[in-house]
């Protein structure tokens, strides 16, 4: 895998720049197990982000009530995040 390959992929994985930063320079610094280990750790975290929030908008919708538009947006807002969630663990 080449530099801007591990770069791309760590973007499509909702990383923040400064871990995709970081990632970059380990894997050109022929450190590969630990850029490996880093981005295992930052993947960990970015689910743990991505499973707290899907929790708060779950929580939203149980409070609004089912079939309130405030329940409907909550319900919606988590779509993606679950698609998000789903790349992360497949990682």
């Amino acid at each position: 895998m080449t530099t801007a390959g591990l770069v791309a992929g760590a973007q499509d994985l909702g990383l923040d720049g400064d871990t995709v930063a970081e990632l970059a320079a380990a894997w050109r610094g022929d450190e590969c197990a630990g850029a490996h280990g880093r981005l295992a750790g930052a993947v960990r975290a970015r689910l743990d982000r991505v499973q707290h929030e899907i929790a708060e908008h779950q929580r939203r919708a149980t409070a609004a009530g089912p079939g309130t538009a405030a329940w409907a947006e909550a319900n919606h807002a988590t779509v993606a995040l679950a698609e998000n969630a789903a790349r992360l663990q497949a990682v």
